[in-house]
């Protein structure tokens, strides 16, 4: 059984998430992605990717120094990629992001 690889096609470094405003990525054109690793640098972010924009209160908790990543290679995230917002809950976070596709 032959996979296709999983290939780097672009990076978003030091996006800034506050808690004002919900933010989401800028994406590589083409290809377009289908994976990602986001990187929570500083200060902690609730995310959603449902079409609804996370608040400091709800949403997906993601403390500093972790990682969100959409990356099994059996699956097609670009859906997700696409739709998903970030908000900061103290301070301002910066988020760190590499996409792939494949």
């Amino acid at each position: 059984m032959s996979m296709t690889p999983i290939v780097q096609n672009g990076i978003q470094n030091a996006l800034s998430v506050t808690t004002g405003t919900a933010v989401g990525l800028t994406l590589p054109t083409r290809p377009y992605p289908t994976h990602a690793i986001i990187q929570v640098v500083t200060n902690g972010v609730r995310w959603r990717a449902d079409g609804t924009a996370p608040t400091v209160t709800a949403g997906v908790l993601v403390s500093a120094g972790s990682n969100i990543e959409f990356m099994d290679g059996a699956l097609n995230y670009a859906s997700i990629i696409e739709r998903i917002k970030f908000i900061g809950i103290g301070g301002t976070a910066t988020l760190e992001v590499a996409f792939f596709y494949g």
